[in-house]
């Protein structure tokens, strides 16, 4: 498994617009083959930024499969209106995790289980 991270900045005054299409993209995500999981971050110290965290099975199934597929399309559909500029996207192996026990809420996004 997996992680992309995105950084996305959005234009300006377009914050609830772009969580609301986002929430729509999700669905898309959740389509995907190899889609494990996803979570929306807001940035607190910088306006209009958000890290769009993705579990996939493989680098492959983003980049191959979700990138080169009809779900990828209609997802810059809903979303790119809203981008500053080009997201910046790397994949992250994991190394070490630990979840503490009673760390909160789930994520908004969720994902498969």
């Amino acid at each position: 498994m997996i992680l992309e991270v995105a950084q996305i900045d959005i234009k300006a005054g377009s914050a609830n617009a772009f969580e609301t299409s986002m929430q729509q993209a999700v669905l898309l995500l959740k389509q995907a083959r190899g889609f494990r999981s996803c979570e929306l971050l807001r940035s607190i110290e910088v306006r209009g930024r958000y890290r769009l965290l993705v579990r996939w099975d493989s680098v492959e199934s983003h980049t191959t499969g979700f990138q080169q597929s009809a779900l990828f399309q209609q997802w810059r559909e809903l979303l790119a209106g809203y981008f500053e500029k080009t997201p910046a996207v790397e994949h992250m192996e994991f190394l070490t995790a630990e979840v503490p026990s009673g760390a909160g809420p789930e994520p908004a996004l969720g994902g498969r289980p």
